[in-house]
């Protein structure tokens, strides 16, 4: 079996992957998906991450070895039932992290 994958149109982006120490915690009973979690900045090579009233400054590490982001594409199938061809298509790829490891700095306005 062949399995074929190619690069989306327009070319793969490159992602980050976002690492944080500990637990993100929404008030009351609302479950945090689709929810944005905050506010991210670059001050010069270093990240900072503003969730509510916290401030979290983090670094950037590369992979080790890179990920690839694939869309798995299925063919419709045959009218003699037969399955439809797989293909992947490589959306992005990621090669560095952002890690935000130190306690939140509470920020007062």
């Amino acid at each position: 079996m062949q399995i074929f994958v190619k690069v989306k149109e327009g070319g793969a982006e490159e992602w980050m992957i976002l690492e944080l120490q500990g637990t993100v915690q929404a008030r009351g009973e609302r479950p945090l998906d689709r929810l944005p979690l905050g506010h991210l900045k670059m001050k010069g090579t270093t990240p900072e991450l503003l969730i509510g009233h916290h401030q979290l400054k983090g670094k950037i590490v590369k992979l080790e070895k890179p990920y690839g982001v694939l869309q798995k594409n299925t063919a419709p199938r045959g009218e003699d039932g037969s399955p439809g061809e797989v293909s992947y298509e490589v959306l992005a790829y990621i090669k560095r992290k952002l890690i935000f490891s130190a306690r939140p700095k509470p920020l007062v306005r």
